[in-house]
């Protein structure tokens, strides 16, 4: 449920890097009361950087819906977001993998990417 501390614990490392910004938006979204509706995320492309028994690192290419948020008796509509790549570090919890770090990626810095320029001479 938007604004859940628990529901955001069950799929981000609170002792991550993603743990602050992502626990101030549930906190604020809670605090005023708001409804988010929609916006989720449509996973198109994940490819295995690395991995170990307790850690991965996953390139991950993903759009996110629209959706809209409610407050105060007024709506807001959001647009969809387009295609975009991240680099996601995950941790194994007690309870499964979870996120520690997510970072923008640019199509160009992702090889093979319908869009990544060759490097080199």
């Amino acid at each position: 449920a938007a604004g859940s501390l628990t529901a955001l614990a069950a799929a981000v490392d609170p002792k991550g890097a993603a743990w602050a910004a992502d626990a101030a938006l549930a906190r604020r979204i809670a605090a005023s009361h708001a409804v988010v509706q929609g916006g989720g995320l449509v996973v198109t492309d994940l490819r295995v950087v690395s991995a170990t028994d307790d850690s991965a690192v996953l390139l991950v290419r993903d759009r996110r819906e629209p959706y809209s948020v409610t407050a105060g008796g007024r709506t807001a509509h959001v647009a969809a977001r387009g295609l975009r790549w991240w680099r996601l570090r995950l941790a194994q919890g007690a309870a499964g993998w979870l996120v520690e770090e997510v970072t923008g990626v640019s199509d160009a810095d992702v090889p093979g990417s319908a869009v990544s320029t060759p490097r080199g001479p």
